[in-house]
């Protein structure tokens, strides 16, 4: 039962961020809701850890990871500095844009850093806490 339940919620929390999606207009609003969501899905998984095998866990962790790192993006296109916001030049806010491209070559590297991530918490609880019991 302990294991559903923390499937469920991560569920529940796909389901609203998906729904946002479609009953949201505003995209700042969304950008919001969808930050709060992704970082709720990768606590989760990460604190929780339910998978038997640790690959599985890894994995999950890495593309939570990168579903987060999307959604602070995400936040910096629709939130962009005031100077971008206030310049009527169109090209400073092509300029802003471009960098966010240069940046989503980051989920890579954010995926592998969650997986990095959740080995190491992991770890620590096999070699540290687990011989406190002892």
């Amino acid at each position: 039962m302990v294991f559903t339940k923390g499937e469920i919620l991560i569920f529940g929390v796909k389901v609203l961020m998906t729904m946002s999606q479609v009953f949201i207009g505003n995209y700042k609003h969304l950008a919001v809701i969808w930050f709060i969501g992704a970082f709720i899905l990768f606590y989760m998984v990460l604190k929780w850890v339910p998978m038997i095998y640790d690959w599985t866990n890894h994995l999950r962790v890495g593309i939570y990871s990168s579903i987060l790192y999307i959604s602070i993006l995400f936040m910096a296109l629709q939130f962009p500095p005031s100077r971008i916001a206030d310049d009527p030049d169109e090209s400073v806010y092509y300029d802003y844009k471009k960098q966010l491209e240069i940046a989503l070559w980051g989920i890579l590297p954010t995926f592998v850093l969650g997986m990095a991530l959740s080995a190491l918490r992991l770890w620590y609880f096999h070699d540290f806490v687990l011989n406190q019991f002892k």
